[in-house]
């Protein structure tokens, strides 16, 4: 004798679906354009264990990889590696090429030009955002005039996003490329590759392209956190007499973000960094030596502040642990601080232990 199901009966009058049938059997489909799904191969590749930086199989992989990478965008001059997504091979751009000032301009092709644009601003370079975001091809005409104007030479690059993610339109690589070399201008030619590296031809020595920042995390079907860029020779020169700092750090000072002890919170430490570009680098480094985890900061203080949480299943053996880690962080990178801050630490906890009478329950067992 069969059951009564009178809910399913009214969705099928309803809908004409059967309710009893599972919908999300299978293999869900994704379709976004970005991170991409992962071929099996990679997947297992992950389980593997982690691999000594010295292991001549992981370098010989690492030279393996970074020609094939040459050869996948057309060139045989420098490419350089990086454990970042594209904003960090966008980031190494900038601020390897150019002194604070100088004139950089974009090609507004969508959301990932404009984001390109507004970092280049924050790092405190002239940005221009040209144009507004087109559904063909941008008109060329506008960074013609600028191009034919320029008689000093101001601007020092030309920004291009090869394939707009946001909006599926691919640009001409050759467009930008005949302008410089119809005024005889000697800006750079930048263009971003992420979503068309491994998805369409790309020839950087062809369209004279002097740096091309890409990532792993789309075309090439890779895990997100690994970024490059192709660097030409003319980009290395510009590297040499650029003024942005050549380094993780700039010498300043650490603090405790929350000013007053009575405010201060039980649960979380936000440290603040003095005039400083090395908190990813820091988190990067103690993370990758001593497998520790800490926070980078949000909002405003993103880039230049770093959390500690001092709650949950967290016990003080482990936070002197990370205090302690993160000091060596900060004395391998240069950063300058007060050191002992693991001691203190320790003392506060044996102060308030003894008053709280641990060291005469100890004495019992």
């Amino acid at each position: 004798m069969s059951g009564h199901d009178p809910a399913g009966s009214d969705m099928r009058r309803r809908t004409g679906i059967n309710s009893s049938v599972n919908m999300k059997t299978g293999t869900q489909l994704f379709a976004c354009p970005g991170p991409t799904n992962y071929p099996s191969d990679v997947l297992q590749a992950l389980a593997h264990e982690a691999s000594d930086l010295g292991d001549p199989d992981l370098v010989a992989a690492f030279t393996r990889s970074q020609r094939r990478l040459k050869q996948l965008v057309g060139t045989d001059e420098a490419l350089l590696m990086y454990t970042s997504s594209r904003h960090g091979a966008w980031h190494a751009a900038l601020t390897n090429l150019f002194s604070p000032g100088d004139c950089v301009v974009f090609i507004h092709s969508g959301f990932h030009a404009q984001a390109w644009y507004e970092s280049a601003g924050e790092l405190g370079l002239e940005a221009r955002l040209l144009g507004t975001a087109p559904r063909t091809e941008f008109d060329p005409q506008g960074l013609a005039d600028l191009l034919r104007t320029d008689l000093g030479h101001c601007i020092k690059a030309v920004c291009l996003v090869h394939n707009e993610a946001a909006t599926g339109v691919v640009q001409d690589l050759s467009t930008v490329r005949n302008l410089l070399d119809e005024y005889g201008h000697p800006a750079l030619y930048l263009v971003d590759a992420v979503s068309s590296m491994g998805c369409m031809p790309i020839n950087a020595a062809r369209f004279g392209v002097d740096v091309l920042p890409g990532t792993g995390q789309k075309g090439l079907m890779l895990p997100v956190g690994m970024g490059f860029n192709t660097v030409s020779d003319k980009a290395m020169q510009a590297h040499r007499r650029a003024g942005f700092t050549k380094g993780w750090s700039i010498p300043g000072q650490l603090s405790l973000y929350c000013q007053s002890r009575t405010h201060a919170s039980n649960s979380v430490s936000a440290m603040y960094l003095h005039e400083q570009q090395g908190v990813r680098a820091l988190k990067s480094l103690v993370r990758r030596h001593f497998d520790v985890v800490v926070a980078t900061g949000l909002g405003e203080l993103e880039g230049c502040s770093f959390r500690i949480r001092h709650m949950g299943d967290f016990n003080a053996s482990m936070v002197f642990s990370v205090i302690a880690s993160v000091e060596a962080g900060m004395a391998l990178l240069g950063i300058k601080f007060r050191k002992g801050a693991a001691q203190i630490a320790v003392d506060r906890f044996t102060a308030e232990a003894q008053a709280a009478g641990i060291q005469e329950e100890a004495a019992g067992c």
